[in-house]
Formats: structure tokens, C-alpha cells, sequence
């Protein structure tokens, strides 16, 4: 598996030889649930039923932790060569939601974390 690689704003970028970054197997599939998590829900337009719920579980009223990780674990186990989620964390940070995950690959493990 090969993706192209993103930096800490989420943009890709160029790297030491000139060309566009890409990353391979264990990072590949750290990109892939990275881009998963930020999806929110019914914002594809080819995949309409696809994405975060981020307007049910986070963004009105009280924040519903366990609803949010169950949806993101659903989205995570999704992903190509995903075998499973090993651990999934979930907080309120001020006005962030934020998000920690370890991720069991065909490759080894991988975490990813973010904030909404």
C-alpha cells in the first residue's frame, strides 16, 4: 500500500529529492485512517454514507464520547489492510474534541491522534 504523505497542517509536500512524499505500508494506512477521521458524514458526494457523524455525536449539545468512538472505530476497521483498532481515546479539551487511536495493520502497529 502507498499514499502520498502529509505534513502537520495536513498538506502534502515535496521532500528532500524533489518529488511529491509518498509513504508505504504502515504509514500509508496512518495517512488513510488520518484522512478517514477528518471525513465528516454525508460530505462525499459519491459516498454519501461515509464519514465521522461529527453533527450527532459532537457539535450539538453535550459532546457523546462513546458514540463518537464507536462511529470512529467503524470507520477505522474499514480501512484497507486495517486488521483492528487496538485502543481509541476520546476527550473534551477546552472547545477541541480530541482523539488518540493505535491501529493494528497488516504491516504493524500505527497511532494517529487529531482534534476537532
Amino acid at each position: 500500500m502507498r499514499t502520498l504523505a502529509t505534513n502537520s497542517r495536513n498538506d502534502i509536500f515535496i521532500d528532500a529529492t524533489g518529488a511529491v512524499s509518498v509513504v508505504a505500508e504502515v504509514l500509508a494506512v496512518g495517512e488513510v485512517c488520518k484522512g478517514r477521521m477528518q471525513t465528516r458524514l454525508n460530505e462525499m458526494a459519491f459516498q454519501y454514507d461515509e464519514g465521522v457523524p461529527f453533527a450527532q455525536t459532537t457539535w450539538f449539545g453535550t459532546p457523546n464520547l462513546q458514540a463518537f468512538e464507536a462511529a470512529s472505530r467503524r470507520i477505522l476497521q474499514d480501512v484497507e489492510n486495517v486488521n483492528q483498532v487496538t485502543s481509541f481515546s476520546a476527550r473534551v479539551d477546552g472547545n477541541v474534541l480530541r482523539y488518540d487511536a493505535t491501529i493494528e495493520t497488516a504491516f504493524g502497529l500505527v497511532s494517529i491522534n487529531g482534534g476537532v
